[in-house]
């Protein structure tokens, strides 16, 4: 299928940065807005950020789980029937770069250090506080833990971001649109997704995504203090992260700049040895074959309960 595509252009120059001007400006207002909220009435702003977090969980929550199992059900359909044939970039295209480049950063850009984090914390927060199964035997509350662990960091995590991925890469290197999320909005709307309508959904990706890299930098930030505190003895204090979070800043801004074939690729490439070198320290070090079969166990388990955890939601 064909689509025509009329780009009319509203960008323009802003520091060097060519930039949508209605979609930036607007975007950096709420986020300073809710910065300076959050600091000048930080009691209050914990407190109503929590109504809208609990009012959303308790009304909307069934909402996420069901669209996330949809992104399932698509991403097996695309896969799988004549749109999988699909190359992107085009029918001669060639990748850009290797398979183990491509892993490191699709790896260290959907689950870095969440993974790391939380891999460790979900298991233990789900067996200390049973989603289910409370009152029954810990061999059965503990495996359970590690099914909602492999639940959160497995299919459904990758299907989300496939689903983005795909739509942001298909209409931008196929039908040569703007990289950006109103793109994939194109079939809906036409070109009114260069009038206000692509505004407002660009503003609402570029806020989302900035308020969610917050709380990523916001975990792995504590995740460093509290490691350098545990080997070297550094104090875990505001000042100290302020100077991580300008350093984590900092290296991820001269990674931008400097491309994805040099500083991404680089960074990502470490980031997976890293980790690869951390996993054979655990599994080398730590109790081998009790690791290989309750991962083989645990494995089956979340296969088995996969439909029934995919669609269950605290009540």
């Amino acid at each position: 299928m064909s689509i025509k595509v009329t780009r009319k252009e509203s960008t323009s120059t802003f520091l060097g940065l060519i930039i949508n001007k209605t979609v930036f400006f607007s975007a950096i207002a709420v986020v300073i807005c809710s910065i300076g909220f959050t600091l000048i009435f930080e009691e209050e702003a914990d407190y109503y950020f929590g109504i809208a977090q609990t009012f959303v969980s308790a009304h909307g929550g069934w909402i996420y789980t069901l669209t996330v199992n949809l992104f399932i059900v698509f991403c097996l359909y695309m896969a799988f029937s004549k749109f999988g044939t699909i190359r992107i970039g085009g029918k001669k295209a060639k990748p850009e770069f290797s398979m183990w480049a491509w892993f490191a950063m699709l790896f260290s850009a959907g689950i870095g250090n969440g993974l790391v984090l939380f891999s460790i914390a979900d298991p233990v927060r789900d067996f200390l506080n049973p989603p289910r199964l409370a009152g029954e035997e810990p061999a059965l509350i503990a495996q359970e833990a590690i099914n909602f662990s492999f639940l959160h960091h497995g299919i459904h995590g990758w299907a989300i971001y496939s689903v983005v991925g795909l739509s942001l890469a298909y209409f931008t290197f196929n039908r040569k649109m703007p990289l950006t999320l109103r793109s994939a909005f194109y079939p809906l709307l036409g070109n009114r997704i260069y009038g206000w309508m692509g505004d407002v959904i660009d503003i609402m990706a570029v806020i989302t995504t900035l308020f969610g890299l917050a709380t990523t930098i916001g975990f792995g930030v504590g995740q460093i203090n509290s490691g350098l505190t545990h080997v070297f003895g550094v104090p875990s204090s505001l000042f100290y992260q302020v100077i991580i979070i300008i350093g984590v800043t900092l290296a991820a801004t001269i990674s931008a700049f400097s491309g994805v074939n040099k500083g991404v690729q680089m960074l990502s490439k470490l980031n997976v040895r890293v980790a690869a070198t951390i996993f054979l320290l655990v599994l080398i070090l730590g109790p081998t074959t009790f690791i290989f079969k309750s991962y083989i166990q645990n494995l089956g388990s979340y296969v088995v309960n996969f439909i029934d955890m995919s669609t269950f939601r605290r009540i």
